[in-house]
């Protein structure tokens, strides 16, 4: 979470527990459960890719990092991470709590445990290359935002090629044809320029530039500094990259609708 330290400062403790109850928790819980979608194709008959309902994104939230996982690395879970990604990336700006991220492939385990006291003896531990990857390749980011890794696409990728026949079969170009995914430079501290894959969480909502400056300030957090005003400007220029391409895509096959959960 970007600037938290920032608003930590700046805000008394009490004011840090509303803003936690009212934007961090409520936004988590949407983007772990959001609404199933389905594909209808051109004689109306419904295919399901997913039913994001029945498959839960796992989340925890310590201090200002944010943790998703899924149970698995199949395409389901794959189709859900992202998914929810994005409506987390969206609602914390628009609650003003930019955020960058990385979704990673590998393992992950969590162990919690409490003691019999009368005290709050809590042991939670959280350990695996998934959760150092993603540290690592989200920290050298310099923009709002989240990074698809490489692994990641490649794994989706196998799922590809062993289904490229089946009725509801899907691919990273039909993700970035959704406004899912996108290909970007992203702007790194460091490493080589080059595309790569990343959440479009500025598709498909009514997210303006002003929204996005103003979650820079939200809750006293301040732009007064070179390194703050460089991912603010960064993120910006992301905005208008996904805001100039095409607004309309005609599909052949499928069109998207969401429809509620049972």
């Amino acid at each position: 979470m970007l600037g938290f330290k920032d608003m930590i400062d700046k805000n008394e403790h009490d004011k840090m527990k509303e803003i936690y109850s009212t934007n961090l928790t409520s936004n988590v819980k949407r983007s772990v459960s959001p609404d199933s979608i389905r594909m209808v194709n051109k004689d109306g008959k419904e295919v399901s890719l997913s039913e994001l309902n029945e498959t839960l994104v796992n989340s925890l939230i310590i201090s200002d990092s944010i943790i998703l996982w899924t149970d698995d690395d199949s395409s389901e879970s794959f189709f859900n991470i992202i998914k929810g990604a994005g409506i987390l990336l969206r609602n914390f700006i628009i609650g003003g709590l930019p955020l960058r991220g990385c979704i990673t492939l590998g393992e992950f385990s969590l162990r919690y445990s409490q003691m019999r006291s009368n005290r709050q003896n809590i042991q939670m531990t959280i350990f695996g290359k998934a959760i150092t990857n993603a540290y690592s390749k989200t920290d050298i980011q310099q923009w709002v935002g989240c990074t698809v890794d490489n692994d990641a696409i490649k794994k989706f990728r196998e799922w590809e090629k062993k289904h490229s026949t089946m009725s509801n079969f899907a691919s990273i170009e039909w993700f970035c044809k959704l406004k899912l995914l996108a290909r970007y430079k992203v702007p790194l501290k460091y490493g080589p320029l080059e595309k790569k894959y990343v959440i479009d969480w500025i598709s498909n909502t009514e997210i303006t530039e002003r929204i996005i400056r103003e979650a820079f300030s939200k809750h006293k957090k301040t732009v007064n500094d070179w390194d703050v005003r460089y991912k603010l400007e960064n993120t910006i220029k992301f905005y208008q990259f996904i805001k100039m391409k095409k607004t309309h895509i005609q599909y052949d096959a499928f069109t998207l609708r969401d429809v509620p959960p049972k």
